[in-house]
């Protein structure tokens, strides 16, 4: 799950690096950003920014919601 968590951060990192870096801000504390520890790393904003979308998808009462819904619960 940690890989999926951090392809998933690197993807969005490249198609939307601007709002990432604003929103989900990553510590490196001097880390090579060309190392592969620093590429399988993600903040911990994101994963729980990410776990809370993936629960108001679901739902409180287990039937999955559509996007605009989860949105607006986020």
């Amino acid at each position: 799950m940690r890989q999926q968590l951090a392809d998933i951060y690197q993807r969005l990192l490249k198609q939307h690096g601007p709002y990432v870096k604003a929103n989900f801000r990553m510590i490196s504390y001097g880390m090579n950003e060309q190392s592969e520890t620093f590429k399988k790393s993600y903040p911990d904003s994101f994963v729980r920014y990410f776990f809370r979308f993936v629960k108001a998808l679901q739902g409180k009462r287990g039937g999955a919601i559509d996007f605009k819904k989860a949105k607006k619960r986020l």
